[in-house]
């Protein structure tokens, strides 16, 4: 693997290796995976705000009167 080939690092330290992008729940360090794992990981962070904007947006406001 790259690793172990560019950085002449040992097994044990790749195993090591957690990418700050999709935590541990994917063990595959390959660039193309971590750039996959980062977008899927933007994507949701968009809809959770675009999902909170939009409750903020439609939610019923209470009306306060003089009376």
């Amino acid at each position: 693997n790259w690793f172990l080939k560019s950085a002449d690092g040992t097994e044990t330290e790749f195993a090591r290796l957690v990418s700050p992008i999709g935590g541990d729940a994917v063990k595959d360090k390959r660039p193309p995976v971590i750039a996959a794992l980062a977008a899927a990981e933007i994507m949701t962070a968009l809809v959770i705000h675009n999902a909170a904007s939009n409750a903020e947006h439609h939610a019923p406001h209470d009306r306060v009167t003089a009376g």
